[in-house]
């Protein structure tokens, strides 16, 4: 029988699903206090990364896994703790169960699992299983663990999460481009043009993405860098910087969006208002198979602590107009007031070592996952 959030879901009834996993009905468990025998917890996270296997993909291992073929590998991050887990998609029409909220679901986005639980791990870390399809949740910043510095790599990780708080970023050489095709991957994937979709179609926007060939956030010039530029393409950062009229155009101003943007990033330093970047790296090996220290940062998601309402850049207004419309937070995951809440299918970005760890998935053209799809997102 589906659980009390799946019937919601099956009768189309999203906002009932949002509103259970945020009442006071359910208890919150972080991932060592999941236990089946609960009832009615949930565990709220966002979604880093998804990697859709290669014909030579390297065999997950874990303590009781060992899978060569699957679907999807989903990486989250608990928002409580911060701490990392997989979700495993081994056929395609989990993967649909897992991305059904089309909209929603994507890469920077957070989900709440209702009655989720602990399945083993993959190369040590933790691996959850939910029977109910995740509901897309917008949370509390009061909720999310968030970090002063970068943290480290320890000896037993193979790869770490970031969730920072910066007082100062820039957008080095910013340019307006055409957003991918599929909501699910917020366009991070075309920072790399031999990288493939990691999500399936529908979802589209149609709207224009921003790409910046090096963020400059001093938090992230860390000595393992060795030079490394931090890349960043996303359809949500627009909207936090070109008006909605402007979106759909087929092209900008390249030159007076970069002004813009200026002038805006200038309007939050002035107000004092702080930056929460969202990201992953993982520990790289060298030609004999010893762990480097080089490490590559994976951005996630970059936006304010709070959402000022600033004239954004309009290639559709008349010189001198002001343009000030009410905007929500990118991705509708974020919220800097007192509350924070809330099946899959992707593909595959190429990162510089074929052994590494989670990779930003992709996928190509691929059925569409239905909106009645229900049954565990896992198995």
């Amino acid at each position: 029988m589906p659980s009390t959030v799946e019937n919601f879901l099956l009768e189309d009834k999203v906002a009932e699903a949002t509103a259970y996993v945020q009442g006071d009905n359910v208890e919150y468990r972080t991932l060592e206090n999941i236990k089946i025998e609960d009832e009615d917890i949930v565990t709220y996270a966002m979604l880093l990364s998804i990697k859709k296997p290669k014909k030579s993909a390297r065999t997950l291992v874990g303590k009781k896994t060992m899978i060569a073929e699957y679907d999807r590998l989903f990486l989250f991050r608990e928002v409580i703790e911060g701490k990392l887990f997989y979700v495993l998609c081994k056929y395609q029409t989990n993967t649909n169960c897992l991305l059904w909220a089309e909209d929603d679901i994507f890469i920077g986005s957070c989900v709440a699992f209702f009655e989720p639980t602990l399945e083993g791990d993959v190369h040590g870390i933790p691996l959850i299983q939910c029977e109910t399809r995740p509901v897309p949740i917008i949370v509390d910043l009061a909720k999310i663990k968030i970090s002063p510095i970068l943290p480290t790599l320890q000896d037993s990780e193979h790869l770490t999460s970031f969730f920072i708080e910066v007082s100062d970023i820039d957008f080095c050489r910013i340019t307006p481009e055409r957003a991918c095709a599929s909501r699910q991957c917020d366009s991070h994937h075309m920072t790399n043009t031999s990288a493939t979709c990691p999500g399936q179609s529908g979802g589209s926007t149609r709207n224009i993405a921003l790409y910046a060939p090096h963020v400059s956030i001093p938090e992230l010039q860390h000595q393992d860098n060795h030079g490394e530029k931090t890349t960043f393409y996303s359809e949500s950062l627009a909207q936090l910087f070109i008006h909605p009229n402007s979106l759909k155009r087929a092209t900008l101003n390249t030159k007076k969006l970069r002004l813009a943007v200026s002038r805006i990033l200038l309007e939050y330093k002035k107000n004092k208002i702080t930056w929460l970047v969202a990201g992953w790296f993982k520990r790289h090996y060298g030609p004999d198979g010893t762990p480097s220290k080089v490490r590559k940062h994976h951005l996630v998601s970059i936006v304010p602590r709070r959402i000022l309402d600033v004239q954004l850049y309009d290639e559709n207004t008349t010189p001198g107009k002001q343009v000030k419309p009410n905007i929500t937070a990118p991705g509708r995951f974020l919220n800097p007031g007192p509350s924070y809440v809330g099946e899959f299918d992707q593909r595959l970005d190429v990162d510089e070592t074929e052994e590494s760890l989670p990779e930003i998935a992709g996928g190509d053209d691929q059925e569409r996952p239905s909106k009645r799809c229900r049954g565990d997102v896992s198995n």
